[in-house]
Formats: C-alpha cells, sequence, structure tokens
C-alpha cells in the first residue's frame, strides 16, 4: 500500500499525543492500524481516552486490506525523520514492513494466539444532540490552560482538572487561567479534563468545525455515581474522553472565577514586557526566599504615571512607566513577584496588557486571560 508520508507525518503528529508508555497499561504505547472502508485506521487508546484518525486510501488500492498493532515507541520516530515522499506498507512475516527512498524497515506485529491484538476502544452511547465547537478554540485548551497546571501548588481536588464548557475553559491552582472561546457554540456541555486529555485537544488545531456528543448517565453499581463523557469527531478523528462525573463537575467554581476575571472599570495600563522582566529579576535577588508570612510577598503600585513594584520585606522598588493606559487610579496589588514572573513567561508579546480594580486580583490580558489572586492581609483585632 502506498502512502504519502506527508498525511503519515500529520497523522503521526496527533497519534504522538495520546501514545505514553505506562506500566499499568501496556496497550497505551501500541497502535492499530487497519483498512476500514476506504480508509486506513490509526487508533491508540488508554483507560479514559480513546482516539482514532485516519487517511483516505486512493482508489486503485482500495482492494488492499492491512491490520497491525505495533510498538509506537520505533514507528513514530521513524516516520519523523524519512525525508522521502511515499512509503510502501505491508504484512508480512508477522511483521508490519516500511519501504521508501531511505530504507527498509520492519516492525513487529502485537499478537495473541496467532491474531492481531487490538486496542481498547471505549464504549459511548450519546444521551445529548450533537454540537459544533470550533477547532482552533478547543486547541488553545492544550496550548494554554494546560500551562496553568504545570509545577502549580494544588490544596483541593477540584484544582488538578481542566474545567471546559461551551464559553471556554478554566485552569484553577494558585493562579487561575480563564480561556474565553472566541466563537459562538450551539449547544451546552461541561466537563473536567486531566492534562493528559486537555493536551489531546491540540489534535483540532486549524480545524473550524468539530462536533461534539457528551454522554451522561447513571452508572448502577455499589457506588452510584453519574458517567460523563465526550466525544469529539470531524471526517477523519475520533476523540472520546472519559472524565470525571458530572457531580464533581457541579463542584467547580466557573462563574466566581469569571467574574473574578471581569473588570468593570476598564482599567488597563500597557508595559514593555522586556523592562518588566529585567526589573523583576533586580528585586527578586533580595526576595530569594519565601516563607508563609504576608510580608514576604510584594506590592504593584499602580499610579497615574507609571507602575511601581515594591519588595515589601527588604524595602526594594522599581518604577515602569506605561506605554499607554485607560481608566488609571491609584491603587495597590500585593502579590508574590515570584507568581508574576512565572505568568510572564506565558505571554509572547512584546507588551503586557494588564487590568485591575475592584476585583481582588490582577489580570494579565491576552488570547487567555490569566489570573494573579492579591494577597489579603487579616487585620488582627
Amino acid at each position: 500500500m502506498k502512502l504519502e508520508i506527508k498525511e503519515l507525518k500529520e497523522i503521526m503528529s496527533k497519534i504522538s499525543l495520546a501514545v505514553e508508555k505506562s506500566k499499568i497499561n501496556p496497550k497505551s504505547s501500541w497502535i492499530e492500524i487497519e483498512t476500514v472502508d476506504g480508509k486506513l485506521n490509526f487508533r491508540v487508546a488508554n483507560f479514559d481516552y480513546y482516539l482514532e484518525t485516519s487517511v483516505n486510501i486512493p482508489q486503485e488500492q482500495t482492494n488492499e486490506t492491512l491490520h497491525v498493532t505495533i510498538s509506537a515507541d520505533t514507528f513514530i520516530p521513524l516516520i519523523s525523520k524519512l525525508d522521502c515522499d511515499v512509503v510502501y506498507v505491508s504484512e508480512k512475516f508477522n511483521a508490519l514492513y516500511l519501504e521508501s527512498e531511505n530504507g527498509e524497515y520492519n516492525f513487529p506485529v502485537i499478537k495473541e494466539l496467532g491474531k492481531t491484538k487490538s486496542v481498547d476502544k471505549i464504549d459511548f452511547k450519546a444521551t445529548s444532540q450533537a454540537i459544533t465547537l470550533n477547532g482552533e478554540d478547543l486547541s488553545s485548551v492544550a496550548l494554554t490552560n494546560t500551562n496553568g497546571l504545570l509545577n502549580a501548588i494544588i490544596s483541593k481536588d477540584i484544582q488538578q482538572y481542566i474545567y471546559i464548557d461551551e464559553l471556554g475553559a478554566i485552569t484553577f491552582t494558585e493562579n487561575i487561567y480563564v480561556n474565553t472561546f472566541n466563537h459562538n457554540c450551539d449547544g451546552h456541555f461541561k466537563a473536567l479534563l486531566t492534562v493528559t486529555q486537555a493536551k489531546l485537544l491540540e489534535i483540532f488545531e486549524g480545524i473550524e468545525k468539530v462536533n461534539l456528543e457528551v454522554e451522561n448517565e447513571d452508572t448502577f453499581s455499589d457506588v452510584p455515581t453519574k458517567t460523563n463523557k465526550l466525544h469529539f469527531y470531524t471526517d477523519n478523528i475520533d476523540l472520546i474522553l472519559v472524565t470525571q462525573n458530572i457531580d464533581k463537575v457541579e463542584k467547580f467554581p466557573c462563574i466566581k472565577l469569571r467574574v473574578l476575571s471581569d473588570n468593570p472599570e476598564q482599567t488597563h495600563v500597557v508595559i514593555d514586557k522586556k523592562q518588566l522582566d529585567k526589573a523583576l529579576a533586580r528585586l527578586m535577588i533580595f526576595d530569594k526566599k519565601f516563607d508563609i508570612t504576608v510580608m514576604d510577598y510584594s506590592k504593584l503600585i499602580f499610579k497615574e504615571d507609571g507602575l511601581e513594584l515594591v519588595s515589601v520585606k527588604n524595602k526594594n522598588s522599581e518604577k515602569l512607566k506605561y506605554i499607554s493606559s485607560q481608566n488609571v487610579v491609584e491603587h495597590e496589588s500585593m502579590i508574590r513577584f515570584a507568581d508574576l514572573v512565572k505568568q510572564l513567561k506565558a505571554i509572547t508579546s512584546k507588551e503586557v496588557d494588564i487590568s485591575y480594580g475592584s476585583r481582588p486580583a490582577i489580570v494579565l490580558n491576552g488570547n487567555v486571560k490569566q489570573l494573579i489572586p492579591e494577597i489579603r492581609v487579616v487585620s488582627k483585632v
């Protein structure tokens, strides 16, 4: 069977997001490849997700069949390094053979009792009408919201998940990422995703329309729960996620966090990111160690003519001029400089747009709103 290497590389870039090495589930590193109805399907699965993506087989080759399951650890790296235009794949001698201008390669087929083993597909029965989402919105969850859980401080179980619904996605740790989708969705859904599941949404980057069905029903057992599954699909991609039960989803403070990200006063200041980075680096020389006392936190003082950064404990400060501003009022925000430095790393633009006001947080405005809650000093009576 003849395959275009460009198409195959695109498929492997998606499949690689779902491949995991696990002692608990060795199947998570398998790729199942099978011809079905004029398509060559590639499947990967784990306990809480199933991904199937495909390429069309040329009309003159639709009578050819192939069904193999192989390990991903050599197949994906090889495909990424081939620099030819086409490859030829076939099964012989219990192996998948791949021939190209670069050379010939073989990958042992995983079998049991003479039969090709399969990855485990997750059963799905839709309990809602299909709705349409924008692929760029979905991929933005993978590319931005997951950053909020990397090296995060998590004190509550609910904080280890990414909340998603038709309005956007929210990451809720010591800092908060509020991602608002740019397109109107024609339906309603809500779920909690693990970081691994959220990263899989990157496969929809560049796709205009993605269909979504939801399975939400009672599971009868000794401990009744409400299952919650999401099925995202296009013409050549099927992704099923087994997410957290709906009772847990209801506990996520999505309304409160979205209100926190609002700025009714429309108070904004824009600062040169490079200058802000440098100022923080200098001030943090004196703040290398943090303890639990509030006095080890630092202040941002928004003034009419510029932003003053103050190291509270060591009484060091720097002042930066605004590039532009809107509705500026004097305001003090007590935060950790370390939190601000971490959030600035996610900003790729040369300027930083910061809003503040009556909400107890400063907000870094971009494609995703990054919230840094203010530290409130409680007066002793």
